[in-house]
This record gives structure tokens, C-alpha cells and sequence, in this order.
């Protein structure tokens, strides 16, 4: 939610990077997304994100956001409780 509100989000993908989910993500892809994620929310007229649903709605409504923000999508399977997405 940080990165979609454009709040830095640093301290947790350094988390992030050292996590379960690390050797499954690639971070250079992931790291070029999430500062991306604040236009998505924009353009799907969302001006505050308050959950990691209103994230996923703003992306599906894109069919193109899902190759665009694979690495966003893949984190966020891999995170079957989107718990730890929440941080983003």
C-alpha cells in the first residue's frame, strides 16, 4: 500500500529481500513496479489506498497490468494472505 499511495516503502522491500520469498521474485523487475503502483490506484480513481484489495481491483481492471506488474502479481500469489503485500 505504501508504494500505491507513493510513501516509501524502502525499509520493507530490504524485508522483503531477505525473506521466504526472496529466491522466487526477481527484485530488479519488482523495484522498477511498485513506484508504477501510485498511477495504477490514480487511474483507477483511487486517491488513497487503504487496502491491498483496492490495489488488485485497480490492476485487474487492465488486462495488460498483469505482464506489466508480473513480479507485483507473482509476490502477491506467493503471499497467499497478501498480509506481508500490505507493507508495499
Amino acid at each position: 500500500m505504501k508504494a500505491a499511495n507513493g510513501e516509501n516503502y524502502n525499509d520493507s522491500l530490504q524485508k522483503l529481500e531477505v525473506s521466504c520469498y526472496a529466491p522466487d521474485l526477481d527484485f530488479s523487475a519488482l523495484k522498477k513496479q511498485l513506484p508504477l503502483l501510485v498511477d495504477v490506484a490514480k487511474k483507477g480513481g483511487v486517491h488513497k489506498v487503504t487496502s491491498i484489495q483496492t490495489v488488485c481491483e485497480a490492476m485487474n481492471e487492465t488486462p495488460s497490468y498483469k505482464r506489466i506488474f508480473s513480479e507485483v502479481q507473482k509476490f502477491e500469489n506467493l503471499s497467499s494472505c497478501s498480509c506481508y503485500l500490505s507493507y508495499f
